[in-house]
């Protein structure tokens, strides 16, 4: 590296390499649950994925059943009161994600009025700032959701958003 390469510009550089990598690991996802007949070894591939990427305090993939997400995998472990939410689909930053197919962030869950204070406040969640979901997609429809959370507030960019979408499609 040239020495008047300023540390904003190496940051740069730094997120692009991550983003070119992202191409190499999602094609070594794809290999890997290709053939894989049982879904939990799936959903641990890719909250492997998402750890090798991203810099989360917990992640998620919460998975629909009757008109409700459920946490279906997590890294750490939830506890049990999160384990045992259900939220229903259209409901919170997770379930609308789902309802609309769309991203949802929220820099700080203590300032956002879309955050249903109940499942703010259960368990391990409260130890959250900032979050992102993405729509969990498979032959088209959504069927559950990927998440990242962060004790830290505004802890997720574009790149982030960017690899999750990659994972979850």
């Amino acid at each position: 590296m040239p020495d008047d390469v300023t540390g904003e510009e190496l940051e740069r550089i730094e997120r692009l390499s991550r983003l070119l990598g992202l191409q190499t690991l999602l094609a070594h996802v794809a290999r890997e649950i290709g053939p894989a007949l049982e879904l939990q070894p799936v959903l641990q591939a890719v909250l492997g994925a998402m750890r090798s990427l991203m810099d989360f305090r917990g992640g998620s993939i919460l998975l629909v059943e009757d008109g409700h997400l459920y946490v279906a995998a997590s890294d750490p472990a939830v506890d049990e009161a999160v384990a045992n939410l259900r939220i229903p689909v259209g409901s919170g930053l997770a379930g609308r994600a789902v309802a609309g197919g769309n991203t949802m962030y929220s820099p700080d869950l203590d300032h956002d009025d879309r955050v249903d204070p109940v499942i703010r406040n259960t368990g391990s969640n409260a130890e959250i700032k900032s979050f992102l979901v993405v729509p969990l997609v498979c032959l088209g429809e959504a069927i559950g959701a990927l998440e990242v959370d962060s004790a830290s507030i505004d802890a997720f960019d574009d790149v982030d958003r960017t690899v999750l979408d990659g994972l979850a499609t």
